[in-house]
């Protein structure tokens, strides 16, 4: 599993809260700063922990098998042509529409 999770592990920075957040599947770290008593952990994730754990783990270790089973089908899907944000799935004929021109 540690291996596994390191492809969702971003650079930690210790300044900042050690819960690891989804960030679009990718992984990261949260930025706000650890609470005094958290455990290396942001106050609102420190009480998250408290009540019912991480989901997404620790940025300092491993990710929970289910998360990580969740990440490795998002980074999955997003390889594949046919996901919907890649480039191979989006038509050519189709270009972002411009916003109306303001009217005083």
């Amino acid at each position: 599993i540690q291996e596994r999770s390191a492809r969702f592990t971003p650079k930690v920075n210790a300044s900042f809260c050690m819960a690891r957040v989804w960030n679009g599947g990718q992984g990261g770290q949260c930025p706000m700063m650890p609470a005094a008593s958290g455990f290396g952990l942001c106050k609102t994730h420190s009480e998250r922990h408290a009540a019912e754990g991480l989901a997404h783990g620790r940025v300092d270790g491993t990710i929970p098998l289910e998360k990580l089973e969740e990440f490795e089908k998002r980074a999955k899907n997003a390889m594949s042509p046919s996901s919907p944000g890649s480039p191979a799935a989006r038509s050519p004929s189709r270009t972002p529409r411009k916003a109306p021109p303001k009217t005083a």
